[in-house]
């Protein structure tokens, strides 16, 4: 649709601040019942051409963070941003989750070659010719030891970021209070709790030791890291028979007190369910906003979408659950004075209806940001780097064609790399994460001659 068109449906505009359209650009809001002409520019209160402007601008704007996992536009290398291949073909939803096609890929190993639960503290490898066994050792956290002539890393750039110092402790702490403070959100419980899984016996290890070149700690400083989260809010719709995909304008300068949305909220630029009859709806959250929601009780996460949707839809009522899980869900609630149902994670309010309690949006999202384990999302290549820090990334410690080394008896290839940050092209994305897997195994196989 031309922005002409997409503006001349627009006759009407809420005077809260928000307006929202379904995915075909029709205006899907009267909110509080209040319509009003598009105001002239003096009148400032109200919406006017460039408010509407800057508030259609401002969700091709957020969803290029979530695609980019840039907290800010301004944060992107604009001469690299062209390099980023689109893969053909559509997004698809994998029923059951990335984790079946790992079970896929892994069904043809022999048992036990797979082991849960050994975070690795770090990885000692041999910069020296006075080695005798395999170079690398992977010490874990549970006191174990692995013992291995390669190594392919494929942990995230937020870990890598994070596991560079000489104390690995000491900077996952300032990650997180830095995080806090530049996105402006408060350390958490949840964010102190995850201080401790990286200590053993008291000390802090380096990652790597000896450290990794320089030429690859600048590359891994150089490029960026954000975080990007998912909230599916499961509603029961009360007009129609499914949801609309909604698309959220707000005014850019808007006075927050006149909203009960919140400044977190209003980042998020559509709300959509997962397929055309779903039930289940989905927000995006980039940035600083994911970090905040990532802090926040699921009630106050629940209740902000609530807030969200009743102001750009006044009639909706907000349901969790549908059906038997819905009923089942209530009389749980009047019955044990509880406000959740353990069965199916559905969490409930006592607000008051004339039908009685009412169950609210049962929500469930993600925490990639301060997940110890991943320290975010995906990565983007920042202002400062360029595609060929992620080529220096994938190069592997010590290099096969590296003269120097060879002369002086260092085994070979010890750490490769792997992991969307490694592909030049295609980062940020899982093809590019399996892409770069390939790309390892083969140059071992090649190193080996092994490759046909």
């Amino acid at each position: 649709m031309r922005l002409n068109e997409f503006l001349s449906k627009q006759e009407k505009a809420s005077a809260n601040g928000s307006l929202a359209f379904d995915g075909n650009g029709a205006s899907v809001n009267k909110a509080n019942g209040l319509a009003h002409k598009v105001p002239s520019p003096a009148q400032s209160s109200e919406w006017n051409m460039r408010s509407l402007l800057e508030g259609v601008f401002s969700i091709q704007e957020n969803s290029e963070r979530t695609e980019t996992a840039a907290d800010s536009l301004y944060d992107l290398d604009l001469p690299s941003f062209g390099e980023y291949w689109e893969f053909p073909g559509k997004h698809i939803t994998i029923a059951k989750g990335f984790s079946s096609v790992i079970y896929s890929l892994s069904s043809v190993l022999p048992p036990g070659t797979i082991q849960y639960g050994k975070i690795v503290e770090a990885i000692h490898w041999t910069d020296s010719h006075n080695c005798c066994g395999p170079p690398v050792h992977l010490h874990c956290q549970d006191g174990s030891i692995f013992e291995a002539d390669h190594v392919i890393i494929t942990v995230s750039l937020g870990v890598l970021k994070a596991g560079l110092a000489a104390s690995k402790g000491a900077i996952l702490n300032s990650h997180l209070n830095n995080l806090c403070k530049t996105q402006n959100v408060q350390a958490s419980t949840n964010v102190e709790s995850l201080k401790d899984p990286i200590q053993r016996n008291g000390t802090h290890m380096a990652l790597f030791q000896p450290p990794l070149p320089q030429s690859k700690v600048e590359a891994i400083n150089r490029l960026g890291f954000g975080i990007v989260d998912k909230v599916f809010t499961l509603m029961e719709p009360t007009q129609g028979a499914f949801h609309k995909h909604m698309q959220f304008i707000y005014k850019n300068n808007f006075d927050q007190e006149k909203t009960a949305i919140p400044s977190w909220m209003r980042k998020t630029f559509s709300l959509y369910p997962i397929h055309s009859k779903s039930r289940i709806l989905l927000a995006w959250f980039a940035g600083k906003e994911a970090l905040q929601m990532e802090a926040f009780s699921d009630d106050k996460i629940a209740s902000a979408i609530e807030s969200t949707v009743s102001e750009f839809d006044c009639q909706k009522t907000v349901h969790s659950g549908y059906g038997s899980i819905r009923e089942e869900c209530k009389r749980l609630a009047i019955k044990n004075g509880d406000d959740m149902d353990n069965a199916n994670g559905i969490r409930v309010s006592k607000t008051s209806h004339s039908n009685g309690y009412h169950p609210r949006c049962s929500i469930k999202h993600s925490k990639w940001g301060t997940d110890p384990l991943f320290l975010g999302s995906y990565s983007y290549i920042a202002a400062g780097s360029s595609g060929v820090d992620m080529d220096v990334l994938a190069e592997p410690v010590p290099g096969d064609l590296d003269n120097e080394n060879s002369e002086q008896n260092i085994p070979a290839l010890q750490l490769l790399f792997a992991g969307e940050a490694t592909h030049r092209y295609h980062y940020s994305t899982t093809h590019g994460a399996y892409f770069s897997g390939v790309r390892e195994a083969e140059r071992l196989l090649a190193y080996y001659g092994w490759l046909t």
